[in-house]
């Protein structure tokens, strides 16, 4: 940056900071000029800015959008990214006084035009808008040969839906898939730790993706990758309750590992009550955004209330409370497979291969789960080039 460039800079943010000081309170002006001075000047396009507000990244996002601004890209498009921040932030009653930052730091006029249309855009009705549904996929530990039968699947069989990979991953090759099937990536690293087993520190990285976000679509899949794929779209199918949890081929006494989360975690009563009931797998859950968002909810509050060790994966046995025991009309375990079918526990003479599509006693499910553990899946998925990328 040459020094008139930084002389302008400093100039930017000597006024951004002082109308910042004379308009918000003192935890949002920390929170701008933190997010200020950590971006350092850059100047980043649309798209990262989109990704930032998805995300929750709200003051790195109007930052970027001011300085936006300030440099004269006052156009619709711009706009209309700085209306879906504000709208989402108007929830907390944030939104409609950062038009008072932007007009003070645009004396021509026009931010107070977009504010007009703003107003009238916030009471117009937007029930008519088709909202995209999402594939939020959790892959701690993967490679290449993992994941490829799950995104291959997917793009094929599951339109109108944004995929985003919650990831331990860095590699290259990794990120170049991703990028290349124009998928989003966010590392488990950008996320608060709350010190749980990942299997149930998921969930609170799910709740802190989803918190500001979750209206943005119509329906939410929460998955692994790793035993995953489909072979129909799940979005399309019918659902009986708000929430659906995929069933198990066993019940919960017979399962020690699955007897001893309910026990220790809730109590001998409670495992009373609901061990002859079917194992529900926390690894795939399917509803509304708005139901799928009480379900993390509701994960991460008993995880969070009832004292455990949270060295210890308890969030099947969490999963499973709810599916039986918790709000009834919300949760179902889906007893017929008729989305997920987990076959991980399922007798190798009940599954069948026939016309590229994988049965269990003759019934189709759009999502295979635990295929992995099918040798004949194995060679089946390694086989076919519907499971292929390249």
């Amino acid at each position: 940056m040459n020094l008139k460039n930084e002389a302008a800079m400093q100039e930017m943010k000597n006024i951004f900071q002082k109308i910042v000081r004379e308009t918000f309170d003192e935890s949002m002006c920390n929170a701008l000029e933190d997010s200020f001075e950590k971006l350092k000047g850059q100047i980043k396009n649309l798209d990262d800015i989109r990704f930032m507000i998805e995300i929750g990244n709200f003051y790195d996002a109007l930052t970027l959008l001011i300085k936006l601004w300030v440099y004269n890209f006052r156009d619709k498009t711009l706009f209309d990214e700085f209306v879906n921040c504000l709208e989402i932030l108007d929830e907390k009653e944030r939104g409609v006084i950062f038009f008072e930052v932007i007009s003070r730091l645009d004396p021509s006029g026009l931010a107070g035009q977009y504010k007009e249309s703003y107003s009238r855009r916030k009471k117009s009705a937007v029930s008519s808008i088709v909202k995209p549904n999402l594939i939020l996929a959790f892959c701690n530990e993967c490679n290449f040969l993992n994941i490829e039968p799950f995104i291959a699947s997917c793009l094929k069989f599951v339109p109108n839906t944004k995929i985003i990979f919650i990831t331990g991953d860095r590699t290259e090759t990794f990120e170049l898939v991703c990028s290349r099937n124009n998928i989003k990536t966010l590392h488990i690293s950008s996320f608060e730790e709350s010190g749980y087993h990942i299997l149930s520190e998921r969930f609170f990285i799910y709740k802190q993706f989803l918190e500001y976000n979750y209206k943005n679509y119509s329906n939410i899949l929460i998955t692994n990758v790793k035993d995953v794929f489909f072979q129909g779209n799940p979005f399309s199918v019918e659902r009986k309750s708000d929430v659906i949890l995929p069933a198990e081929d066993e019940i919960i006494q017979a399962s020690e590992i699955n007897s001893m989360w309910i026990q220790e975690f809730f109590g001998q009563g409670v495992y009373e009550e609901i061990r002859q009931n079917t194992i529900s797998c926390a690894g795939t859950t399917i509803g509304s955004s708005h139901g799928v968002m009480k379900y993390i909810d509701d994960m991460c509050y008993y995880l969070k209330s009832k004292h455990h060790n949270i060295q210890l994966p308890f969030d099947q046995g969490v999963h499973n409370y709810l599916g039986w025991k918790e709000h009834r009309g919300i949760y179902k375990v889906d007893l017929e497979d008729v989305i997920v079918n987990t076959i991980g526990l399922t007798p190798n003479n009940k599954i069948s291969i026939r016309d590229g599509l994988v049965l269990v006693d003759q019934k189709f499910s759009p999502i295979i789960q635990q295929w992995d553990r099918h040798k004949n899946i194995c060679d089946f998925i390694k086989n076919s080039d519907k499971f292929k990328l390249f």
